[in-house]
């Protein structure tokens, strides 16, 4: 019968495999700059996931080509995220504020003739540009109601326009321009001192002329605290912009993020668990409707800034009011974010501190699972990778119901089954990443698990295979021993038949040659019955007192003693005599059979010249066997020692009686038996050694004899040999008086020979 297949074993071998790499890759970290690549991949996966109709309109050809077109997108396969970003941009959550992004570049440096015709463009062939310049747009800006203004430029230390951009703060601050407060806050460019290191800064830099002047207007207000904030950023290991330092400690306080401050600013309440550093949630992607990005030129052209503030309905431009406006220098404040690194689409810095904000407005801060939560996870997807691969093996399996040795024919479909169930695991598990991912904004290791359940499943696929060879073995096994029982049962059946003809022919044989002779012995017995018949009736005739008388009776008795004679031939030579059963068998004193032996034996042991001692038990030594098989034992043993060693070697013989069993031992002072022989002494036909003397060269039936006699008297006996040092037989023999049963005696034997081995 072919076991079933061991799916419980094909269970675990997955799960153990799979967890073990699964945690090594975690614990070791190898993936954990890959395992921060892979947010943005999981970030796009969440837009996928909310798919809508507008996004679905944009796949067709021609709205693709086209926009590549407009917005002279290269054709190169590194520019996708161009394209995605286009596709994607309504798939987005919710942000919770307007934000509206005015960046000042070198390419806006108008030429000289232009700004003859647009005296406008004046501030901008000065870079960065001026205090009073930022102070007009700070107006322009409150004056259109906007809700708040972030000013994350590159500002000189001190300045002739110190005071007036003040004055325009404060102003901006107290309601002057728009009849309500609308707070303005400076960015405080990080000082990396240290390696880059965002968290290891001293004091990050300040406005400092403006903040002088800011003083002048505020005396008793910490102008400080009130209008600036840090821009501390995280760069990962492959310089990508995720995450957003909340707080920067320094040597005597602490300087918080400009983002936090500007929730704080717009009236929300700071989360009380904000963690840091704080992985951005990026809603969009770059240059999209939900942070509209425009050029500083629009807050200084007239025609752009009517435009801004009322709108027309074919304009398609922003509206400023209750916007948050974010101003900025935009030179080289371009990074690379989670959702632009695979392109060349950067993100600016306004962009970042943009999301940044709405992240912590929205409280949808993306967090990484800690280390038991990582562990966790890797051990559900070894989990229900592993149950996944059993499952379905056994219902693939299941439906190939043909014979395990044409296995191999179906190599393919198996290989396919397992691909299949290999990637359906994997992606199973990446869906599961991304819903954890998309509903909670929790981030799980991606690649580990993947990993682990590549090797898992390998493992897994090479353990099934092994299983199959020996299930196959097993089945050929079993074939081939139905095979072997039917070769034995026709061997058992041809021997049968083979003795059934030999005991007809004997039986044949046997009648032809009792009928010869008794054909022989019927003529032999003839002349006598002759005799007889004559002599008695001359006798009849004659009587007893004729001459002849006596004559004739003596020919009387000699025929009849040779009748007699001829009788007793015919009952000796055919009669058959069987051999007594064991129920027949007689107790047998050791003492006698050992002596007479000895005796038998001591003539061979004076042509040898050597010594054959004995040491018999006074008491009687009863035993239930055969006379003429211990005396066959005993014979076989001495005359070995006397024959097979050297002349002048002593044999001693000693009997000891037992309560349970009687030991006999008969050792010699001869060479020895090598090792290598022991083991196979007591085989049928095993000879140590060939001698070239006639008497020496037996044909190793004595001792395989010897054990078989003695162990069908339910005895033992074992042998101990030393080369150059003589050999020792040890024979025990259950005592004629024991009453135990025969497994007790059994029992008792091993204890009392326990002490007896093989010594070499």
């Amino acid at each position: 019968m072919i076991r079933m297949r061991n799916y419980p074993g094909l269970f675990m071998t997955f799960f153990i495999i799979a967890t073990t790499i699964g945690l090594t890759l975690e614990l070791s970290g190898l993936f954990k700059r890959q395992e921060l690549q892979t947010i943005n991949q999981r970030f796009e996966t969440r837009y996928w996931l909310n798919w809508n109709e507008e996004s679905l309109k944009r796949l067709n050809i021609q709205t693709l080509l086209h926009y590549h077109d407009k917005h002279e997108i290269p054709n190169r396969w590194w520019a996708w995220d161009y394209t995605l970003s286009w596709l994607i941009e309504n798939n987005h959550p919710q942000v919770k504020h307007k934000f509206i992004l005015f960046n000042h570049q070198l390419e806006d440096e108008p030429p000289p003739e232009a700004v003859s015709v647009n005296p406008w463009m004046k501030p901008l062939l000065k870079w960065p540009l001026s205090r009073a310049s930022i102070a007009d747009s700070l107006k322009f800006l409150a004056q259109s109601k906007v809700k708040m203004v972030i000013l994350d430029n590159d500002f000189p230390q001190y300045s002739a326009d110190d005071a007036i951009l003040a004055k325009a703060i404060h102003d901006c601050d107290s309601g002057l321009y728009s009849g309500y407060k609308i707070p303005v806050l400076m960015a405080r460019t990080v000082n990396r001192n240290t390696v880059g290191s965002v968290m290891r800064v001293e004091v990050p830099t300040a406005p400092g002329g403006i903040i002088s002047e800011l003083k002048k207007l505020e005396p008793n207000v910490d102008v400080l605290e009130k209008y600036t904030g840090s821009t501390g950023v995280w760069l990962d290991e492959d310089q990508v912009v995720r995450s957003l330092a909340t707080d920067i400690p320094g040597q005597h306080t602490d300087f918080e993020s400009i983002a936090v401050k500007a929730v704080q600013a717009m009236g929300e309440a700071k989360p009380k668990q904000l963690p840091n550093p704080m992985i951005i949630d990026y809603a969009g992607p770059p240059n999209s409707e939900l942070y509209a990005v425009r050029p500083y030129t629009y807050l200084l052209d007239p025609e752009r800034q009517k435009e801004m503030v009322h709108p027309t309905s074919d304009s398609g431009d922003v509206t400023l009011r209750d916007a948050v406006i974010i101003l900025g220098d935009g030179v080289v404040d371009v990074y690379s974010t989670s959702t632009t690194n695979l392109g060349y689409n950067f993100m600016s810095g306004p962009e970042i501190l943009a999301n940044a904000i709405d992240t912590i407005s929205r409280k949808s801060w993306l967090h990484k699972t800690s280390w038991l939560g990582a562990c966790c996870w890797i051990v559900a997807n070894s989990f229900f990778g592993a149950l996944t691969f059993s499952i379905w093996q056994k219902r693939f399996s299941g439906r190939n119901k043909l014979n395990p040795l044409r296995r191999k024919e179906y190599s393919l479909l198996n290989l396919s089954s397992d691909l299949f169930v290999l990637l359906s695991t994997m992606a199973l598990s990446i869906f599961a990443a991304n819903l954890l991912f998309a509903n909670v904004g929790l981030i799980v290791p991606m690649i580990s698990p993947l990993v682990a359940l590549a090797f898992g499943s390998i493992a897994s696929i090479i353990w099934e295979r092994e299983e199959d060879k020996i299930e196959t073995m097993l089945l050929r096994v079993q074939t081939a021993e139905e095979k072997v029982e039917m070769l034995n049962q026709i061997h058992r059946t041809e021997l049968e038949a083979q003795a059934a003809h030999a005991e007809a022919r004997e039986f044949m044989k046997e009648r032809e040659q009792r009928r010869e002779f008794l054909h022989k012995i019927n003529h032999d017995l003839r002349g006598p019955v002759g005799v007889l018949n004559w002599t008695i009736m001359r006798l009849q005739n004659e009587g007893l007192n004729s001459k002849t008388a006596t004559q004739k009776l003596e020919r009387l008795a000699n025929s009849s003693d040779r009748l007699g004679a001829l009788l007793d031939e015919l009952m000796q030579s055919y009669e058959e005599k069987p051999l007594p059963s064991e129920s027949e068998l007689s107790t047998t004193d050791l003492n006698n059979v050992v002596l007479d032996c000895c005796k038998l034996q001591s003539s061979l042991a004076e042509e040898r010249d050597s010594t054959l001692t004995s040491h018999i038990e006074s008491k009687p030594t009863l035993v239930t066997a055969r006379q003429l098989e211990i005396s066959r034992c005993v014979d076989n043993i001495i005359r070995n020692a006397l024959l097979h060693n050297k002349p002048g070697t002593t044999v001693q013989v000693t009997l000891s009686a037992g309560r349970e069993f009687h030991r006999l031992t008969i050792a010699d002072n001869g060479k020895g038996i090598d090792a290598a022989h022991l083991e196979h002494i007591f085989d049928a036909g095993y000879r140590v050694s060939q001698n070239t003397d006639s008497h020496k060269d037996g044909q190793g039936l004595g001792l395989h004899i010897v054990k078989s006699l003695i162990e069908n008297m339910g005895g033992h006996v074992l042998v101990e040999s030393e080369v150059d040092c003589g050999t020792k037989f040890i024979i025990t023999l259950p005592s004629a008086n024991a009453v135990d049963s025969t497994k007790d005696q059994s029992q008792e034997s091993e204890t009392e020979v326990a002490d007896v081995g093989v010594y070499v």
